[in-house]
Formats: C-alpha cells, sequence, structure tokens
C-alpha cells in the first residue's frame, strides 16, 4: 500500500490529504492507510452523524460492547490488551476513568437527595431558634412570675424543642482531634458572625492547627453541599492513587515474573472498573425504582466490594499462572497493602483537601 502511495505521488497525481490526520491519500482508496478512517466529504450531515452514532452504540462487535462482554474476565482482557489487541476492545485506562467520574457523580447527587442534615442553613436557624428562647425565658420570668412553671416548661419545650441559651450554645465541644478545640468554648452565633481573626482574638485561638481546624469547620457547616462535592471529588483521586500504589506493589510480588508495570496497572483498572459499573448501573436503577428498604444499596455495594475482592485472588491466579499457596500469600499481602494505602491516601487528601477548601 505505500509503493502505492508513493508511485502515485511521483506520478504526478493529485493526491488530498485525509481529513483526519493529514497524511496523502492513495488513489481510489476507501479508507486512510494511516489511521484507518473513511474517506468522507469534510461536510457531515444529520443523517450520517445519527447513522455513525447508532453504528458505534447498537453494532454488538464494536469496541464497547465487546469490552463489556469481556468485563468479567479481567485476566482474558488484560492479556489481549498486552499482547496487542487494543483497537478491538475499548481503552481500559477510559473505560476505568468514565466509570469512576460516572460513579461518583451519582454518589454525590444519590447523597444530596438523602437526609444527612446537608441544609447549611439549619444552624442559622438553631442560632434564631437559640435567641428566641433567650428571650422567651427572660419574659416568662419577668413579666410573668406568677405563671406555673410546668406550664411555662410544657410551652417551652414545645416551641423550641432542646435549644438552648444563646450564651450556651456552644460549636467543637465533643471534637478533640490532636487537640481540645472545645475548651475554647466559641459559640456558635460568634462562629457565624466574626471573621476567622476575630473569633481568634476574641477567644485567644493561638496554635496553627487550632485555626486551621476552626476556620475550615466553619466553612464546611456553611457550605455542606459544596463540601460533599469537594470530598467526593478528592475520594477519586484516593482510588486513583491507591491502584497505582498496588500496582507498583504487585510489580514487586512479581518481579521474577517479567511483567510490566503497565500490566499490573491496567489490570487493577478492569478489575475497579468492573465493581463500579455494577454500583453506577445499581445506582441508576435506584434512582427510577427506589428501594423502601434505606439500607438496601449499602448492603448491595458490600456485597459488590466483597465479590470484586474474591475476583481479585481468581484473576491473580489465572493471569499469574502461579501455585495456589504463593497466590494466596501475594493476595494477603497486595488486600493488606490496599488497607494501608486507602488509609494513608485518605489521610494525606483530606489534610490537604482541609486545607486547600
Amino acid at each position: 500500500m505505500h509503493s502505492e502511495e508513493n508511485t502515485s505521488i511521483k506520478s504526478g497525481k493529485k493526491s488530498k490529504p485525509c481529513l483526519n490526520c493529514d497524511t496523502l491519500l492513495v488513489d481510489n482508496a476507501t479508507h486512510c492507510h494511516q489511521c484507518g478512517q473513511s474517506i468522507k466529504e469534510a461536510r457531515m450531515t444529520v443523517r450520517a452523524l445519527l447513522s455513525e452514532l447508532f453504528t458505534n452504540l447498537f453494532n454488538l462487535d464494536g469496541k464497547i460492547w465487546k469490552t463489556l462482554r469481556k468485563m468479567w474476565m479481567p485476566a482474558f482482557l488484560t492479556k489481549e490488551y498486552v499482547s496487542g489487541r487494543r483497537t478491538s476492545y475499548f481503552n481500559p485506562a477510559r473505560f476505568f476513568a468514565i466509570n469512576l467520574i460516572l460513579h461518583f457523580l451519582l454518589l454525590t447527587y444519590t447523597m444530596s437527595r438523602s437526609d444527612l442534615g446537608l441544609d447549611s442553613m439549619k444552624d442559622a436557624a438553631d442560632i434564631t431558634k437559640s435567641e428566641l428562647v433567650t428571650q422567651y425565658d427572660t419574659i416568662a420570668t419577668t413579666l410573668i412570675p406568677t405563671a406555673d412553671s410546668l406550664q411555662l416548661d410544657t410551652l417551652r419545650s414545645a416551641l423550641f424543642g432542646d435549644a438552648r441559651h444563646v450564651d450556651q450554645d456552644t460549636m467543637f465541644a465533643s471534637i478533640q482531634i490532636f487537640t481540645n478545640l472545645g475548651e475554647y468554648g466559641i459559640l456558635k452565633k460568634d462562629a457565624y458572625s466574626l471573621s476567622s481573626q476575630e473569633l481568634y482574638d476574641k477567644y485567644k485561638v493561638t496554635g496553627w492547627w487550632d485555626k486551621l481546624f476552626i476556620r475550615q469547620t466553619i466553612k464546611i457547616n456553611k457550605n455542606r453541599e459544596s463540601t460533599l462535592t469537594y470530598i467526593i471529588g478528592n475520594l477519586s483521586w484516593v482510588v486513583i492513587l491507591v491502584l497505582f500504589f498496588i500496582a507498583a506493589l504487585m510489580k514487586l510480588l512479581y518481579a521474577r515474573g517479567g511483567y510490566y508495570y503497565v500490566e499490573h496497572a491496567v489490570l487493577m483498572m478492569l478489575l475497579h472498573a468492573k465493581a463500579f459499573l455494577v454500583l453506577n448501573l445499581l445506582m441508576i436503577a435506584s434512582l427510577f425504582y427506589p428501594s423502601p428498604d434505606e439500607d438496601f444499596l449499602s448492603g448491595f455495594t458490600v456485597i459488590v466490594y466483597g465479590t470484586t475482592a474474591i475476583y481479585l485472588l481468581i484473576t491473580m491466579k489465572i493471569y499469574y499462572q502461579q501455585g495456589w499457596f504463593k497466590t494466596i500469600l501475594k493476595y494477603i499481602i497486595v488486600g493488606i497493602g490496599y488497607l494501608i494505602s486507602l488509609f494513608f491516601f485518605m489521610l494525606l487528601v483530606t489534610i490537604i483537601g482541609a486545607a486547600l477548601f
């Protein structure tokens, strides 16, 4: 084919370039010999656009459907990709990224719809309620001194519930992370009305960690839905970091096998993509057909991750072709490494994320 192109060019025949890669096309060719794109006119019609869409979407021999059919065999897909048969399947990194992003988008949407106390106005309402209950107690004791105390307490409870006086409603009372923030006695009304520096000066906050934690906690309480989106976005980075760390660990465990790092990375991508794919389908189904049991989705998520852990053991046995004793031993090491790296990267991303939020 290359000789035909050279002959065509040398003979002075006009050869038009490929619209995709600008390679000079061979005369009478129907596809570009460089990138494989069909030779068509530059102008795309609506009919051609829809035709290409439905062809790619419903072609059962296409990359997407072929990958989905083999999704339950990550060892097979990894061998296919590593051996060079890559155009037949969807790119594993792209497939993993799509399922990862979709999963956390669905998770954000699902959690925003659930009753998780994400309403940032609740604290403002609590402050107003504390101010009202303070005024109520003042009026009750000064203007109605002869009223029955039991009746006043009943009315107070009915109107304000367990609301405390505005000068008793403090924040951080139960928070003790590397320090006891409750000792400052910061009032909730001050936390929402004063600037950070005014808060530090009034309550004599001096420690760097205390200042950071107080500032970020107040910011989180003021923007809870934004915080949820931010946290879930950071979790996606945790998954990516853990994945590549485990791939490096498996590179060490199978160093004698001559495997490339990318093989372990592709294998882990496909395993995680399978888990996220199942969870995504379940979450989408739950949006249209909500279960009356609120714990159903959580229970099924545990099952999916449990089966993925078993899948990892089977996949390691199939892909690396070692005996069961060595496979189980390395599987245990990978599992411990997974838990340690998950904790470490979650802590790291949380600290960095809290400082940057």
